[in-house]
This record gives structure tokens, C-alpha cells and sequence, in this order.
């Protein structure tokens, strides 16, 4: 995995603002895991909303049949 150092403190930051947020307290070395992590994770959830066409569409709820 590669990532951009220039970026690390302020992806640091947003982690340690996250966890914090959620009411955790990690130890260094679980936080360093997750500032690694993160960069990706954003990416992969950002592009939940990169398609134009989908932006305005509600998801399906799918009922299974019962008899």
C-alpha cells in the first residue's frame, strides 16, 4: 500500500477526529492501522456516489415472499 506522506497529518488528524467522535480511544499503533487504511476507505465510499445517473435514486426494498 502506498501512500502520499505529505498527506498524513492531515489524514492523522481526520482519523483521531473520527474515533474521537465515536467515543473510542485507540492506542498509537491501531490508530497508525486505520490512518493507513483510510485513504482507501474514503476513496471506496466516495464512489458509492460517482454514477450521475443513480444520484436521485432511492434503494429498493425487497419484500421476500411468504406463504
Amino acid at each position: 500500500m502506498t501512500t502520499d506522506p505529505s498527506m498524513a497529518p492531515e489524514v492523522e488528524t481526520t482519523v483521531r477526529n473520527l474515533l474521537a467522535a465515536a467515543g473510542m480511544s485507540l492506542p498509537d499503533d491501531k490508530v497508525a492501522l486505520y490512518v493507513g487504511i483510510y485513504p482507501r476507505l474514503r476513496a471506496s465510499a466516495d464512489a458509492l456516489f460517482a454514477i450521475p445517473e443513480i444520484r436521485y435514486d432511492q434503494p429498493a426494498v425487497i419484500y421476500p415472499a411468504q406463504i
